[in-house]
C-alpha cells in the first residue's frame, strides 16, 4: 500500500519518500495495518458530517493570510512539564484557555491592546519585554520556549520587509498559490520553519508547521490555494496519540514506558523520527482507504483528539518543529 501511494502521490518535499524509508526500517515503532479500518470509519463519518476546523479556529479579529502565516510561526510547544500547571490565556475574561486556543486568543488580545502585531516593521524589531507581555499567562507558567518564539517573530518581520514588501500575501503571488509551492517558499525564506533530521545517516523531511501554514491559508475564504492534496498530513503530538490509542502505532515496551512516563524524547533522537514518520503514513493510508486528501484527514483528526477520552500520553519532545 504505501508503495501505491508514493507511486501516485506527488512528494516535491520529498516527505513521503524520506518518511517511508523510516518506517520499514524502524525499530521501536510499527504499524498494525489491521487496525487502520476501524479508525477509518470514524474519520469518514466525522468528514462527512463535516467535523472539521474552519477559519473560525484563527481568531476574531483581522483574519487575514499576514495573521494566519505569523500565528504559524509560532505555533508550537504548549505542553508543560510533569506535575507543573500549563500555560494558558485568560481571554477573554472568564474564558481561560490553553494550547492552539491560547496562542490564537493572545493575537486576537494584542489586537484588541492595539499593538501591531500584525505589522512586519514592529516585529522584526520585538522586545523581550514585549514578548513577555504578549504571551503572558494566568498562571506562574510562561509560555515554553518564549526566546525561540522571539526569535521565529523577528524573523518573520524582517523577512517579510526585505523580500515581500512586509506582507504575506507577495509571498502567495511568488508561489502562484500553489499549497507545496507556498510550504517550499516559507522554507527556503524562514529558516525557523526548517524541520527536518537524520536517520541512519539518511536526510528525512517532516516540515509540519510549513505544510501546517499553507492549509491554513488555504481554509481563508477570500484566499484561493490549490495543490492542497500534495500536502501530508502535519506530524506533531496529537495525531500518534490518536492512532496508539486505536492501536495503530505500536511502541516497544521501552519507548512506551518512556512516553507515558512524559519523559522528553530527544529531539532528532530515532525514536522521535520514528513516531513522526509513522504518524505521516497512518495518515497517509488512512486518506487513501477513505479517499480524501492527507491534510482533510489531518483536521478532522486533530479535532478528534480533542473527543476521544483516557489518551495515554502523548509524546514530549522540546523542539520549535511542532
Amino acid at each position: 500500500m504505501m508503495s501505491l501511494i508514493l507511486s501516485n502521490r506527488p512528494d516535491a518535499l520529498t516527505i513521503r519518500s524520506s518518511t517511508a524509508g523510516v518506517v520499514y526500517r524502524a525499530c521501536d515503532v510499527s504499524l498494525n495495518m489491521a487496525a487502520i479500518s476501524a479508525l477509518a470509519k470514524k474519520l469518514r463519518t466525522r468528514i462527512q458530517k463535516k467535523k472539521l476546523l474552519t477559519e473560525t479556529q484563527f481568531g476574531s479579529r483581522a483574519i487575514s493570510p499576514q495573521r494566519i502565516f505569523l500565528q504559524d510561526a509560532v505555533n508550537y510547544c504548549f505542553w508543560s512539564k510533569k506535575g507543573e500547571p500549563k500555560w494558558t490565556v485568560e481571554y477573554p475574561k472568564g474564558t481561560i484557555l490553553d494550547g492552539w486556543t491560547a496562542l490564537v486568543a493572545c493575537f486576537d488580545r494584542a489586537l484588541k491592546e492595539g499593538i501591531p502585531i500584525l505589522d512586519a516593521s514592529y516585529l522584526k524589531h520585538l522586545t523581550l519585554p514585549d514578548a513577555r507581555y504578549i504571551f503572558r499567562s494566568s498562571t506562574e507558567t510562561p509560555i515554553p520556549l518564549l526566546d525561540q518564539r522571539i526569535f521565529c517573530l523577528r524573523e518573520a518581520g524582517r523577512v517579510m520587509v526585505q523580500s515581500f514588501h512586509g506582507d504575506i500575501k507577495h509571498m502567495l503571488k511568488q508561489s502562484k498559490f500553489h499549497a507545496d509551492t507556498i510550504a517550499y517558499t516559507i522554507i527556503k525564506y524562514f529558516s525557523s520553519f526548517e524541520d527536518s533530521a537524520t536517520y541512519e545517516g539518511k536526510q528525512v523531511y517532516f516540515y509540519k508547521r510549513a505544510q501546517i501554514a499553507a492549509y491554513d491559508l488555504s481554509l481563508l475564504p477570500s484566499v484561493s490555494i490549490d495543490h492542497v492534496e500534495h500536502l501530508t498530513v502535519f506530524a506533531d503530538y496529537k495525531l500518534p496519540q490518536l492512532f496508539r490509542a486505536f492501536h495503530i502505532i505500536e511502541y516497544t515496551e521501552s519507548l512506551a514506558s518512556r512516553v507515558d512516563s512524559m519523559n522528553i524524547l530527544k529531539k532528532g533522537s530515532a525514536e522521535e523520527v520514528e513516531i513522526r514518520a509513522a504518524t505521516i503514513w497512518v495518515g497517509e493510508l488512512l486518506a487513501h482507504t477513505i479517499g480524501v486528501m492527507p491534510a482533510v484527514a489531518d483536521n478532522a483528526l486533530w479535532s478528534m483528539c480533542e473527543d476521544v477520552n483516557n489518551l495515554l500520553p502523548y509524546h514530549r519532545c522540546l523542539t520549535t518543529s511542532y
